[in-house]
């Protein structure tokens, strides 16, 4: 088969988290707009070099290839929850791609831990129980509290970005009322509204478990998939990454999560309690409907 040429398009905005706090579900919608492409891959991570996920040491042809289907669509846009906590990204994004736009979902930072907490679970990790995990030295464990110290990571942001490229919505919105949510970000973008049509009833990334922590791990080791990406043709990239979706659906099973303990719940309101207050002085933006579940 002859290889398709690389289409040497950027993205015009990118999605740089929080994790686990819809921007999955945020991504495939957007890419259900007619002037909108979004990559191929959900989680590019090229702007990064963080140990585990960055991907920025493979250059940009690597990067090039989650773009080779565009039609010339008005934005071109990405999403890549490394990008948010990673110290270098917004210095390589900025350096790379100029003043472009980029959105951010935050979720309330106590439950985005706490759901983190599963989603590496559902990944094949072992871990123990959250009440020991949180408060253990488990490198994992600082990690994803530092995720939510969104405050910090905006700050750095805003160093290279002017705050009217930056679009700051809460995951309460996207999930409550999703037609806002969108209408929000296509105004932002210049474009008109989604189109009447879309179903935003539809779970991306659905709660579970996994049936083989082996397997599970094994469709998500970032280094070697990425080392498939890079392998083959370009325009094989997209059935390959619904060949993992579909394989890593096949080693799930539904689970609803339990309540968070009264003593973690503690525990993470005195670590990150500070972030919220700082927040709404940063961004001017009334965060009660969090802070309201803390009193």
């Amino acid at each position: 088969m002859k290889r398709k040429q690389l289409k040497r398009v950027l993205p015009t905005f990118i999605i740089p988290g929080a994790n686990k706090s819809g921007t999955s579900y945020a991504a495939q919608i957007l890419g259900y707009h007619p002037d909108i492409f979004m990559s191929y891959s959900k989680e590019p991570s090229f702007f990064s070099t963080h140990k585990k996920f960055g991907q920025y040491n493979r250059g940009i042809d690597f990067y090039y290839k989650n773009f080779v289907d565009y039609k010339g669509e008005k934005h071109i846009g990405e999403a890549s929850t490394v990008y948010m906590y990673d110290p270098r990204s917004p210095e390589l994004i900025h350096r790379h791609l100029g003043n472009i736009h980029l959105i951010f979902v935050l979720r309330d930072p106590i439950d985005r831990v706490y759901s983190n907490y599963w989603q590496s679970i559902k990944g094949g990790l072992d871990l123990p129980d959250f009440k020991t995990f949180i408060r253990s030295d488990h490198s994992h464990s600082k990690e994803l509290i530092d995720v939510s110290r969104y405050d910090i990571h905006l700050s750095r942001y805003f160093e290279y970005f002017p705050h009217n490229r930056v679009l700051i919505r809460l995951f309460d919105q996207l999930k409550g009322e999703p037609v806002l949510f969108f209408n929000a970000v296509t105004e932002f973008l210049n474009l008109k509204p989604m189109p009447e049509s879309i179903d935003y009833g539809k779970k991306v990334n659905p709660s579970s478990i996994p049936r083989s922590k082996i397997m599970a791990k094994a469709l998500k080791y970032r280094p070697f998939i990425q080392t498939i990406k890079e392998i083959i043709p370009a325009q094989w990239g997209p059935i390959f990454r619904n060949y993992l979706v579909k394989s890593r659906k096949l080693v799930q099973v539904p689970f609803t999560y339990p309540e968070i303990d009264p003593e973690s719940k503690k525990f993470l309101i005195d670590e990150l309690y500070d972030t919220i207050e700082n927040l709404e002085g940063m961004l001017d933006i009334d965060l009660t409907i969090w802070k309201s579940k803390y009193i």
